[in-house]
């Protein structure tokens, strides 16, 4: 709820400024732009695997959550299209819960139905993006612009933010090597009226974010290998100005 409040007032302040913009700044076809950026977003898990021991299952739940982003980027215009580069930080936060036998029980999990009990897994964490974005102009009637963009993103996670947890584990923190570097396709839509803009955008891991082996950082005895694979995906909108 404090992150929902956060996003609202960001927006908040922002769009006053972008609001009072000058009218006569606009995408201009031939020359490069700049632009700045802020916005919402919601990240979610997509497993590939969730192994438990010589337990195995695909049935999961999905709990994305809110987070923010900032972009700076410069764009250069060829006639019709754009080619548009820069550096993008956004925060992402997000889990999925599932169901084990009782078995494997090693803490004081919530029973979901005879014989199961109901685990989570989540993470959490800040990255750095890198796009290479491609976009074609739909609408090019100054002052109003409509275009579609796609390309892939080079994202850096934080490590010293980023955490993880399996409810597995009870009260011991988790270990979960991530990869230094990622790669993700983005595809979307940009409106443009003058110098302001809006962007509605989707992304999407090409490859898992790490082996998926999750260890507590301390001993748990008789405490089967747990992995994790997955991968992520974050739908998101934002504002700013171009110029």
């Amino acid at each position: 709820m404090d992150r929902a409040r956060g996003l609202i007032l960001m927006l908040a302040l922002i769009t006053p400024l972008v609001c009072g913009a000058k009218s006569s700044m606009s995408v201009t076809p031939g020359r490069v732009n700049f632009g700045i950026a802020a916005g919402a977003a919601s990240t979610s898990l997509y497993m590939r695997e969730i192994c438990i021991g010589d337990f195995t299952t695909t049935n999961y739940s999905r709990s994305p959550e809110v987070c923010y982003l900032f972009d700076a980027f410069a764009r250069i215009n060829i006639r019709r299209y754009y080619f548009q580069t820069g550096l993008s930080y956004y925060n992402n936060s997000s889990s999925v819960r599932f169901d084990v036998p009782e078995d494997i029980r090693m803490d004081n999990a919530a029973y979901s139905k005879e014989g199961m009990i109901t685990r989570t897994f989540s993470v959490s964490g800040q990255n750095i993006q890198m796009p290479a974005v491609f976009g074609f102009y739909i609408i090019r009637q100054a002052p109003y612009y409509m275009s579609l963009f796609v390309g892939p993103e080079l994202s850096i996670p934080l490590k010293s933010t980023y955490r993880s947890n399996y409810s597995g584990f009870g009260d011991a923190g988790t270990i979960d090597d991530i990869y230094p570097v990622s790669w993700k396709m983005t595809l979307g839509m940009c409106f443009n009226i003058s110098c302001v803009f809006l962007n509605f955008g989707y992304d999407f891991d090409l490859r898992t974010q790490s082996d998926g082996v999750i260890k507590p950082d301390v001993s748990i005895a008789g405490m089967p290998d747990v992995v994790m694979r997955r991968t992520s995906s974050m739908l998101h909108f934002s504002i700013g100005l171009m110029f």
